[in-house]
């Protein structure tokens, strides 16, 4: 259970770090469409279906045939890799 929790923040402060809350909707629509666009599509349509979809990871593995913490683990990757893009593009 703790676990989960520690997660669910990680994943939260990443959407925080973004600020993708002052931008408008469609603006903020089209900018995430071009940060998912960035990552391989299996990532890319992971963190689809968990954030647009709102689907949980048991759902997501069950849809793609994986085991749900394989889905967790995919999800974790690619968020990592997100942030260090926009670390990047931050410079």
């Amino acid at each position: 259970m703790i676990y989960f929790s520690r997660r669910e923040k990680r994943l939260v402060s990443w959407e925080d770090d973004l600020d993708v809350a002052e931008l408008p909707v469609s603006s903020r629509n089209i900018e995430m469409t071009e940060w998912l666009a960035r990552l391989p599509q299996s990532q890319s349509d992971i963190v689809f279906k968990r954030f647009w979809l709102g689907m949980s990871s048991q759902e997501i593995g069950e849809q793609l045939g994986m085991p749900a913490a394989t889905v967790r683990y995919k999800l974790q990757t690619a968020i990592k890799k997100l942030r260090k893009l926009w670390e990047e593009d931050m410079k």
